[in-house]
């Protein structure tokens, strides 16, 4: 993961992104999963990079490990928070029950699935 920021036109709004996809609070895997799944070709680029971005901000606050980031940014908002707001909160290891954990590497799977293509290998700039 890139420790650069997303490039914020291809960024999803924070409203639409917590609120209505990963949840203010954690929300149930196949749940989750469906919401993500519903997206068209540019919303899932979208989500992919704002997912990158909110595991990214993680990182450069102090966690060490972008599994553990990814899985932060999965529990939903409030958790997110919590941990951005004190790195020293940051779990050591995923824990075991820890289900679907990555949004990133979900959204990128059902990206090439449907459009042939590696979403963090097409350039953000141009059109997709």
């Amino acid at each position: 993961m890139s420790d650069e920021l997303a490039p914020v036109w291809h960024q999803m709004g924070t409203k639409r992104y917590w609120k209505e996809l990963v949840g203010i609070d954690r929300v149930e895997d196949e749940e989750l999963r469906g919401r993500i799944e519903a997206l068209d070709q540019q919303e899932l680029f979208d989500f992919y990079w704002t997912t990158q971005n909110q595991a990214g901000r993680l990182l450069r606050g102090g966690a060490t490990d972008p599994r553990i980031a990814n899985w932060i940014v999965r529990q939903g908002l409030r958790v997110w928070e919590d941990h951005r707001d004190d790195p020293g909160s940051f779990p050591g290891e995923l824990p075991e029950t820890a289900g679907l954990t990555d949004l990133s590497a979900l959204a990128a799977g059902l990206y090439r699935q449907r459009h042939g293509a590696a979403i963090d290998e097409i350039d953000p700039r141009k059109d997709h």
